[in-house]
């Protein structure tokens, strides 16, 4: 063995390994000197600037203090710092960072990474260059290793972000590509809108948030450098009490993935959600809060979001100009779709449903509420007109909507569901649709807007009962309202026009502008009803209103007593209004709009048929001095105050205050009054006639004046009713304003125990004065009576008359029994005449007058005022008071209560009597009585008178006492001379004499 190592090759050998072993271990001893000093003193800038120029080709620059060697191999770079070559980006600061170097490309004299650490790093991100302002994260860690394909797996990453921790991992392959990556033409922002950088959004809002608790955020993602779409990622925010100026929450987690974002794809390009039990802000609060939100790339649209959510127990409050507003939902979700700008994440398109289940607020509440939107931008091609306003807001877009909602309670306003359908596309606002089931009934419209023109066009129909909306109506309306009645609503039909008022700078008038542009024209119908109490079967119309005008042409109502057919016209500006109908109704439907005194006439008048009246009444509502009517009416069989009228006519009109009736005619019985014209000043309250005729019974006047009714015509009477014209003016309850003109024309009159066959006269009644002119009567068979009397009242002194009246040929024996009341046997023929003044009618004392009476063919002593001298000639000649007196003349005064003559003469057979005296009021006779002895005789009469003249003192005679036993004494005759001459008569005086109820015998 030791022979083998002694010999010279093997010593050759051996000693060519102890060089090559001690070249080894120099090598080695070098190689692990230089090693020592790469770790321990660093890198030599030779080796420095190949690892910058690969970092700075990778699209990064680095700057660090110290980078040394470190076993693995990896380079250790301390207090480095990184950023992006446009010296614009992000720049990472790391305590320590570890570059693992693969083995293989250092063999092979190249440097490669096979991971990177860095530790106790820190970030700053630029969010705003105008300010400077960074996004910074602290204790950042980064962990990520790198194949050989360029495929990076960022292991851990690790940071802080003002208290959030944040973990991220993830995978990128060929890594280094990234750096090509720029947005597509549909992303980038124009020259003239400059991109905002979200970045400083966010870090605005995370300034103003607070957390309860650190939250945390991990991030996963993936993507290849070569393939834009393949970029996805996750991340998952979660935070448990966070406070922010526009309100906190309880636990809230925020999920986002993201996938595609740079090219357009079937699938989502990003999805967040995010769950929050509760949430509560200074607007409002609710619970179990998700909202869920899709992104989809598009070729056409920057981006496409979906997003849904949901929230229970909503109750959001806000102040505004009306005051505080709050809203209520158990329930409220949304569903939809949007098309939003990178750079401002402004909505181009919006799609969508909104459901609220359970709302309540101050306006109202609703079971169920459905909002379906579907909205969009528009490429207008000009701006809209300034003067459009608010619309400018809306003007770009186009949209449609569709709202459903059930059992809608407002305090003003109640529906059992409401749909709407509308859309809008500058400058048509069109509401297709809008159904509602409110009040018993139904409201179907349809409307559009140009809010270029402004004009609107209404089109809608109802059946709801208004009573239960009053409260959106104005005073005026809810009083209007209130005076009609129904079983059931209205049916209304109605097409709206109207202009509204402009958008902006509206003039100081724009309300009334606004009211006289609104056209409407429509009808209704409605079926049992009343207005003010007054009940109609059914009504219809009709309707039209323009310039603030309402015009019904052809309102018809029935009711069971009869029609009415109206045409109406009232303008609400002016309150004028015109009114044309034809009515068959009962006038007690008037009652509610009269007066009280209007009333009481109205319900003392019947009507067994209703009138029918035709009539035409304009004027102002507010000035009833302007109201004016005209219109015919002619009803039959009715009564007025316990008058039955058989039939009434007449053309009435009014106007200026002032009642004007023509043609008017009424029929009672075969009585009937016509008058061609009549008139009432309602300012003074005076009644015109003119040419009155009548055929009435005049004893209306009485039954219908009563008290009222004057003196004279209590006691006047036509058995027949007579002709009467009348023609004046009067006041009712003031006799001085009385100047009325009668024409009186009638047969069988009586006034007190006298009559007339046939009487005609005028009477003129001028205030207090009444006289009768031109009195002619045929009377007590052939006799004539003619004249005049006058009345004349002063007050608190009675009536006074005057009178003058001739009479020829009166039946003596007709005018006994008229004045008696029984029948007499008087006979012959009455002349005379009578002058009578009388100052006061009641006051017989005051009376004068004169006359003067002629009796012929006739027999006296039946009369009163002649028999009170039968006995005066039975004293002078027995037998000779029972004889007949043919003829007796008289004229005579009236004063002081007496009736006065000088020359009474009474023809008797064989003598004549001459009286002189005086009758008074209370029938007191007062006189003396001559008698001219056989005057009479034929022949010789007048000498035998004038030869017994001086005997004739014998037969005179003093007559004293009651008219109807007056005391007879002789003037110039004892008494017992008288006695001796009468000794039968004497007798007769002294015994008692039988009662008898024969009438006397007529002397022959």
């Amino acid at each position: 063995m030791g022979r083998f190592f002694q010999r010279k090759g093997v010593r050759a050998a051996r000693k060519v390994f102890r060089w090559c072993r001690m070249l080894v271990w120099i090598v080695l001893l070098v190689v692990v000197g230089e090693l020592a000093y790469l770790h321990l003193v660093g890198l030599p800038d030779f080796l420095k600037r190949p690892l910058l120029a690969k970092i700075r080709d990778r699209g990064f620059q680095a700057q660090f203090t110290n980078a040394r060697l470190s076993w693995g191999p990896s380079v250790v770079i301390e207090n480095a710092s990184f950023s992006g070559t446009n010296k614009s980006g992000a720049r990472l600061s790391a305590g320590t960072t570890e570059i693992q170097l693969n083995w293989d490309a250092l063999l092979h004299g190249r440097v490669k990474m096979d991971s990177v650490e860095i530790v106790s790093g820190s970030a700053l991100v630029p969010v705003a260059r105008r300010y400077g302002k960074t996004l910074s994260l602290d204790n950042v860690y980064i962990k990520m290793n790198v194949a050989s394909n360029d495929f990076a797996r960022f292991v851990e990453c690790t940071a802080r972000l003002r208290g959030m921790r944040i973990r991220v991992n993830g995978e990128v392959g060929n890594i280094w590509s990234l750096r090509n990556w720029k947005l597509p033409p549909r992303l980038r922002a124009g020259a003239n809108h400059p991109p905002e950088n979200p970045l400083e959004s966010v870090t605005n809002i995370l300034e103003q948030i607070h957390f309860a608790q650190n939250p945390r955020l991990d991030v996963h993602f993936f993507a290849n450098g070569k393939d834009r779409n393949t970029l996805r990622g996750e991340a998952m925010f979660t935070a448990r009490g966070m406070e922010t100026p526009w309100g906190g929450s309880g636990l809230l987690e925020v999920r986002l993935t993201a996938a595609h974002l740079l090219d357009a794809t079937n699938q989502p390009a990003m999805q967040v959600t995010a769950d929050a039990d509760r949430v509560t802000t200074p607007w409002g609060s609710g619970r179990d809060i998700s909202v869920a939100a899709s992104f989809f790339p598009d070729p056409k649209m920057p981006l496409n979001a979906r997003l849904t959510v949901s929230a229970n127990d909503l109750d959001a409050a806000w102040r505004s100009k009306l005051g505080d507003n709050r809203l209520r939902a158990k329930s409220v979700s949304w569903d939809g779709k949007a098309s939003l700008s990178t750079t401002n994440f402004k909505a181009s398109a919006v799609e969508g449903i909104l459901q609220v289940a359970g709302a309540d607020s101050q306006w109202g509440s609703a079971g169920a509420f459905s909002l379906k939107l579907d909205a969009r931008r528009t490429n207008a091609p000009a701006p809209p007109d300034p003067t459009w306003g608010a619309w400018t807001l809306v003007s770009p877009y186009v949209f449609s909507f569709s709202l459903a909602a059930t059992n809608i309670n407002s305090p003003k306003l109640q529906f059992g569901d409401l749909v709407l359908d509308a859309t809008w596309q500058a400058p048509r606002l069109a509401i297709q649709k809008i159904g509602a089931r409110l009040y018993h009934g139904r409201l179907d419209a349809s409307a559009e807007l140009n809010v270029a023109s402004r004009e609107t066009h209404c089109l809608a129909a109802a059946d709801f009962d208004p009573h239960e909306a009053a409260q959106w109506m104005t005073p005026a309306g809810q009083r209007w309202i209130s005076q009609y009645t129904w079983s059931n609503p209205p049916a209304v039909n109605a097409d709206i026009r109207m202009v509204a008022p402009p958008w902006t700078n509206r003039p100081d008038d724009w309300r009334n502008a606004f009211r006289s542009s609104i056209q409407i024209a429509g009808d209704f119908r409605v079926g049992p009803a009343s207005f003010r109490g007054i009940e109609a079967t059914s009504a219809n119309s009709t309707v039209f209103y323009t310039n603030r005008t309402w015009h019904l042409p052809r309102l018809h109502a029935t009711r069971p007593d009869g029609e009415l057919d109206l045409d109406y016209t009232g303008n609400e500006v002016t309150h004028e209004f015109d009114v044309r109908f034809e009515s068959q109704l009962n006038p007690d439907d008037a009652i509610p709009f009269l007066s009280a005194a209007q009333q009481k006439l109205l319900l003392q008048s019947h009507f067994s048929t209703p009138p029918a009246v035709q009539g035409e009444l304009s004027g102002s509502w507010r000035d009833r001095q302007t109201i004016a009517f005209t219109g015919t009416v002619a009803a039959s069989n009715f009564t007025v105050r316990g008058e039955s009228i058989d039939a009434f006519s007449g053309k009435i009109e009014y106007t200026n205050q002032l009642f004007t009736a023509t043609n008017v005619r009424l029929v009672q019985g075969s009585g009937n009054l016509e008058i061609p014209l009549t008139s009432a000043d309602l300012i003074s309250h005076r009644i015109f006639l003119t040419n009155a005729q009548s055929t009435l019974d005049p004893g209306i006047l009485d039954r219908q004046m009563g008290a009222k009714t004057p003196a004279f015509l209590k006691v006047v009477h036509f058995d027949t009713p007579p002709r009467v014209t009348a023609s004046g003016s009067f006041i009712l309850g003031n006799p001085l304003a009385t100047d009325m003109r009668f024409a009186v024309q009638g047969s069988n009159f009586h006034w007190t125990n006298l009559g007339a066959d046939k009487i005609t006269g005028n009477v003129l009644w001028l205030a207090r004065d009444v006289a009768l002119t031109n009195v002619t009567a045929s009377l007590y068979d052939s006799g004539r009576l003619n004249g005049w009397l006058a009345f004349d009242y002063v007050p608190r002194h009675g009536s006074g008359f005057r009178s003058e009246f001739t009479v020829k040929n009166i039946s003596l024996s007709l005018l006994g029994r008229s004045l008696s009341g029984k029948n007499t046997h008087v006979a012959g023929k009455l002349d005379g005449s009578l002058i009578l003044t009388a100052p006061s009618s009641s006051n017989k004392q005051t009376w004068t007058g004169r006359g003067y009476v002629n009796v012929h063919d006739a027999l006296l002593w039946q009369i009163k005022i002649f028999g009170i001298f039968s006995p005066v000639l039975n004293a002078i000649a027995p037998g000779a008071g029972d004889s007949r007196a043919k003829s007796a003349t008289a004229s005579f005064t009236i004063g002081n209560g007496e009736v006065a003559s000088d020359n009474l003469e009474v023809q008797a057979t064989a003598m004549r009597l001459l009286y002189r005296g005086d009758i008074t009021m209370d029938k007191q006779v007062k006189g003396r009585v001559e008698a001219d002895l056989l005057r009479n005789m034929p022949l010789v009469g007048g000498f035998l008178s004038l030869t017994l003249s001086p005997l004739s003192k014998i037969f005179e005679y003093d007559i004293k006492g009651p008219m109807d036993s007056p005391v007879i004494k002789p003037l110039y005759v004892p008494k017992f001379v008288m006695m001796l001459l009468r000794p039968f008569h004497t007798l007769k005086s002294i015994l008692p004499e039988a009662p008898s109820d024969s009438p006397p015998k007529e002397a022959k």
